[in-house]
């Protein structure tokens, strides 16, 4: 279950608290078998490459648009606000204030594995022959 994470980036001008936020929301989600989108890591790629933030912000709606829910993390950011009204507004998708609020109404979720566990006998190499 496809969880985006919104909240605020640079708005205090320290990213580094916000990045820090989002991913220990993150990883709470992660823990109960969410699978979380967390924006805030394009901050990492904007630094490499400046030109492309409204790419990313593009971007970030096409997660919007697949997402089950919008956690919304405490903090001014225009971004994030514009993310929560796109998602609830448009699309009518949940928005809850904590990774907590998030597992209490889903629950735990049970993730596929990735890559697929073979079965017994079953060969998943790439030229199909034993190993």
């Amino acid at each position: 279950m496809l969880i985006f994470i919104a909240g605020p980036m640079s708005t205090s001008g320290e990213p580094g608290p916000n990045l820090n936020q989002a991913c220990h929301e993150a990883a709470k989600l992660v823990d109960h078998g969410f699978a979380p989108y967390v924006p805030h890591l394009n901050w990492i790629c904007d630094a490499i490459e400046p030109s492309l933030i409204d790419a990313w912000k593009n971007s970030n709606r096409h997660f919007i648009e697949h997402s089950t829910a919008i956690l919304r993390l405490p903090g001014e950011s225009k971004g994030a606000d514009e993310e929560v009204r796109f998602a609830r507004d448009t699309l009518g998708l949940p928005i809850f204030f904590s990774a907590e609020e998030v597992i209490s109404q889903y629950g735990t979720q049970k993730l596929r594995r990735y890559p697929p566990q073979p079965s017994s006998g079953q060969d998943l190499s790439p030229s199909g022959k034993r190993r």
